[in-house]
This record gives C-alpha cells, sequence and structure tokens, in this order.
C-alpha cells in the first residue's frame, strides 16, 4: 500500500469516525429529551403511595389489605347462565383464579444462537392452561371450583334472581 493510499484511507477513517461520533452525539440528546418528556410526564401522575395518592390507589390498597386477611369470611353467590342465583357459600379467605400459578409462567432457555421463552410447567408440574374458573375454600374447609358468573360479598347480600341494575 503507497502513501497517499495509507492517508486517503486514514482521512476517510478519521471521517467516518466523526459522523459516527455526530451522529451519536444526535441520538444522546435525543435520548435525554426523550427521558425528560417521560420525566415529565410521570411527575404529573400520582404514584400510589405519595401523600395525595388518588382515590384509586386507597381502593386498591384496600381491597388488597381486606383480600390478604386469610381469615376473612365472605360470601360467594352463584349464578346459572340465565342469570339466576344457584346459591351462595360462606368462604374463608379470598377467590382465586385457576388460571393462577406460584411461579413464572414462561422460562428463558439461554443456549449458544440465542434465547427461546418457553412455557413453564404449571405449579402441579403439568403444562398447559387450567380449566377456566375460580376456586375458593368454604369456612368448613371444602374446596370448590366453579366456572360461570359469581358475586362475591364481604357481607351477606339480599339477592334475589332480578336482574341486578
Amino acid at each position: 500500500m503507497n502513501r497517499a493510499t495509507k492517508f486517503t484511507l486514514s482521512i476517510s477513517g478519521a471521517i467516518t469516525a466523526l459522523i459516527l461520533l455526530s451522529a451519536s452525539s444526535c441520538d444522546s440528546e435525543a435520548e435525554r429529551k426523550a427521558r425528560e418528556q417521560r420525566a415529565n410526564k410521570s411527575a404529573s401522575v400520582v404514584l400510589c403511595g405519595a401523600a395525595n395518592e388518588s382515590l384509586e390507589c386507597k381502593n386498591l390498597k384496600e381491597r388488597e389489605r381486606r383480600n390478604s386477611q386469610p381469615s376473612a369470611i365472605g360470601y360467594v353467590y352463584l349464578y346459572n347462565f340465565d342469570g339466576s342465583i344457584k346459591g351462595y357459600f360462606t368462604i374463608k379467605g379470598k377467590v382465586s383464579s385457576t388460571q393462577s400459578q406460584m411461579g413464572p409462567m414462561d422460562s428463558l432457555d439461554t443456549h449458544s444462537y440465542g434465547n427461546t421463552v418457553l412455557e413453564a410447567p404449571g405449579d402441579d408440574g403439568s403444562y398447559g392452561p387450567n380449566e377456566q374458573g375460580i376456586f375458593f375454600f368454604t369456612t368448613e374447609g371444602v374446596m370448590v371450583t366453579y366456572s360461570g358468573e359469581y358475586v362475591l360479598s364481604d357481607a351477606p347480600l339480599k339477592l334475589s334472581d332480578n336482574k341486578l341494575n
């Protein structure tokens, strides 16, 4: 390689480096502006736990507090598909989804050619979704699973088969 070619390559390398540096500084400036916009937007949102939190946050906290009491008594009213009441159960604890599980629903399989997200086994070691529905435990300790519509209350309700408006 002659001297002129080396010089030309050096100059073109320097120009390329300058272009890349100025492009990355533009990206950094754009990223900085985007961060500022997100911060300004989030500053206008009242976060749960803040002194001036919203009523929605207070409702969610109260719901969680009530759902976290394992000895709380509740009343589950089961409905038929026609809207009439099948009956009700007095329950201890909370109503849970049959789709819930204690661990993550996906696992990451890392290998030499990348990562793959795989379905994780359920709590019982099997794969695939559970039946749709809810489950709960009665005050007598009986587990009930149900797949229809229901109403949950923390006090007895006077319900009939009339439409609830």
